[in-house]
């Protein structure tokens, strides 16, 4: 063996070594632990259990071959080679094992493991021109990804908010001490509200993301209407723009229990705080960011500019709040009048979300995510430290307005499931639920058959449904903090 073929040879038995570990490990982790496929069909399993195993005596094979007969490969191919079997093993995996769980990356990387250490014994009979073509569009695939995340990590554009971290989420929209929302100027802690604490009220510190934040201007916000009919008793509104379950842990622990309330509420919107429970807790953070689907930025950043493209109405700017940047006193006749307002999302866009998240909640198939979503809320409640607190169940568009939930329900989809789910569980735990979809289906239809609760197009209440919400935050307040 000469010194130039001995290294590549050391470096190849090295891998045959980790592939035939690696398939080993997830043969032993099949067999041990059948119940996590419980899902699977018979042939299925039988599959994954062959797969595995034949993958060991490739991984077998190449090491022993490589004792007898190194293969004539250099340093360099190797190298290229392993670039191109990580990049098209990517593709199976981004595709097809989602979302991202430790237990399948350890199935795949087995069953795929040996077959990778294979294909270095017949690296010398690949064309030198095929190889290094495939090399570097590989390459070139790796470092956009690289630099599309690296992008993504300074940027403070809603574009690239793909996976954020709690950290993230707050470092992109909380607001700045200060800063206008809608003609109200937001206090020293980026809240779009003022806490003044009278003598002898209550205060009751309220959780949230957009809906808590409100795309309303102040005066019109639902815990300020709720406010009109309490008497001792102030609402401040500590939300961001964006946050879901892990971020309002967050917010309770940093700015709503040095206040010393006298009662918490976090505002759940079931549209998304189910599905963004992901950030909470995750395990294994690092593997997750670099393997899901979610945070692939060459999978995700293609489809979210096509979405704006898409979303364009007129001159208008995409995802942009109709006021955002009014002075005070500028008159906003949409509020008044939900025709006259610029639609958020254009009709197609608007649909698909809506779609996507009727699936998510309405379906039946995501018990994972709700066990997630639940760990999130023990977290809070048990954070709160024997403040009371409540949870107001915010519904989405598609479970209000008639014609929607038509155009987005299929069999076997139930309309109220997150209500019902989030109720049971809560109330189980001891907790007081306002669930605000009854109140809103009640609303009577406008001549046009829709109530118009919310923004056109866009997800969010408008003034006609922050007047409902606050009217029944108040009620429920009355009741709840007189126990």
């Amino acid at each position: 063996m000469t010194r130039r073929s001995a290294r590549p040879s050391r470096v190849i038995r090295l891998l045959a070594a980790a592939s035939g570990a690696a398939s080993a490990f997830a043969l032993a982790i099949a067999i041990a632990r059948p119940w996590s496929m419980f899902f699977w069909s018979d042939a299925a399993y039988g599959g994954l259990l062959a797969g595995l195993a034949l993958s060991f005596v490739a991984a077998a094979f190449v090491y022993v071959r490589e004792q007898r007969a190194p293969a004539r490969a250099n340093a360099a191919q190797v190298a290229r080679y392993l670039v191109v079997a990580a990049v098209v093993l990517a593709v199976p995996w981004f595709v097809w094992i989602q979302p991202f769980k430790a237990l399948w990356l350890s199935m795949y990387a087995g069953a795929v493991a040996g077959f990778v250490a294979l294909g270095l014994r017949g690296l010398q009979s690949v064309p030198r021109r095929l190889e290094l073509v495939a090399f570097n569009l590989c390459l070139a695939l790796l470092l956009a990804e690289a630099a599309l995340r690296v992008l993504a990590a300074v940027s403070t554009s809603p574009v690239f908010a793909v996976g954020a971290s709690p950290s993230e989420v707050f470092a992109r929209f909380r607001k700045a001490p200060g800063e206008r929302h809608l003609g109200f100027a937001c206090d020293e802690r980026g809240f779009c509200d003022r806490l003044v604490r009278a003598p002898g009220t209550k205060l009751v510190a309220g959780i949230g993301d957009s809906f808590g934040f409100g795309l309303v201007p102040q005066a019109l916000h639902y815990t300020t209407r709720a406010e009109q009919d309490l008497d001792g008793i102030e609402i401040y509104n500590a939300s961001v723009i964006a946050a879901g379950p892990a971020e309002y842990l967050r917010l309770l622990v940093e700015d709503v229990l040095p206040l010393r309330p006298d009662a918490i509420l976090c505002a759940f919107f079931v549209g998304n705080d189910v599905e963004e429970s992901e950030r909470f807790g995750a395990r294994w953070p690092l593997l997750a960011r670099l393997l899901d689907r979610e945070q692939l930025m060459l999978g995700v950043l293609p489809k979210r500019l096509w979405a704006i493209a898409q979303s364009r109405e007129g001159d208008a700017r995409p995802g942009a709040i109709q006021g955002e940047d009014a002075e005070p006193g500028t008159p906003m006749p949409w509020l008044e009048d939900p025709a006259l307002e610029a639609p958020t999302m254009s009709a197609s866009a608007f649909l698909e979300v809506e779609l996507r998240r009727a699936r998510f909640v309405c379906a039946g198939d995501d018990d994972a995510a709700w066990s997630r979503c639940f760990a999130a809320l023990d977290a809070l409640i048990a954070a709160a430290s024997g403040v009371p607190i409540a949870f107001v169940v915010i519904p989405d568009e598609f479970q209000v307005e008639d014609a929607l939930w038509a155009s987005v329900a299929a069999s076997g989809y139930e309309r109220d499931r997150p209500q019902r789910i989030l109720g049971e569980g809560l109330r189980a735990r001891g907790i007081a639920v306002l669930d605000l979809l009854p109140a809103f289906l009640a609303v009577p239809p406008l001549p046009d058959g829709q109530r118009h609760l919310y923004h056109r197009r866009d997800t969010h209440w408008n003034r006609r449904g922050n007047e409902v919400a606050g009217r029944e935050l108040a009620r429920f307040l009355s009741g709840w903090l007189a126990r």
